[in-house]
């Protein structure tokens, strides 16, 4: 395996951690692209996989479950709503707190 390697490279594009952190971008990028044709971003997909497997979340929860900022949310939220991938309804056992769920065209 060695005879294959270019000597003129530099050693560390051969190490394991910058080889990972390569596929790993090429992958994100990969996916991103097939995303887009579905007119959805990586954020976006994360709560639609996020809502369809734990079926309906909190806001905060399901923040938490695809890593991004509450905060942050509410405009990921308001896009898949808008959508119409994502339904938000009350919380029937708190008012102030709303469950979001997926719709039909989400799944």
């Amino acid at each position: 395996m060695t005879e294959d390697l270019d000597p003129s490279s530099p050693v560390f594009q051969m190490r394991t951690g910058y080889l990972l952190g390569t596929v790993g971008s090429i992958a994100y990028q990969r996916w991103a692209e097939v995303l887009a044709e579905l007119e959805v971003i990586p954020t976006q997909a994360k709560v639609l996989m996020a809502l369809g497997e734990a079926g309906p979340l909190g806001q905060q929860r399901l923040a938490e479950l695809v890593g991004v900022d509450p905060r942050n949310a509410v405009a990921v939220v308001e896009s898949l709503v808008g959508a119409g991938l994502v339904s938000r309804a009350v919380d029937p056992s708190d008012r102030r707190r709303r469950v979001l769920a997926l719709t039909a065209p989400g799944r």
